[in-house]
């Protein structure tokens, strides 16, 4: 079973990989553009009684100081919870 599901990621990872070409004017970006990005991760593990959970959110903002170089910069925030420590 498990080498029937790690086939099929195999084929949609490749199927979804593709080369580009430059183009001009094309869709991409390029220098002195502005993007948004971020980070979203919720995270949940158990070992025995003790029990965590969290959750981090880090949105970001880039500009492109040349077409292959970027400057980022992100501010994120975190929260985990103990419910062994709550009891």
């Amino acid at each position: 079973m498990k080498k029937i599901i790690l086939s099929v990621v195999a084929i949609m990872a490749f199927g979804f990989a593709n080369a580009q070409d430059k183009k001009e004017g094309g869709a991409g970006l390029a220098k002195s553009d502005l993007y948004l990005s971020g980070t979203l991760n919720i995270s949940s593990s158990s070992t025995g009684d003790a029990k965590e959970s969290g959750f981090t959110v880090a949105p970001g903002l880039g500009y492109m100081l040349s077409d292959n170089i970027a400057l980022e910069g992100s501010v994120g925030y975190t929260c985990k919870r103990n419910r062994w420590c709550w009891r």
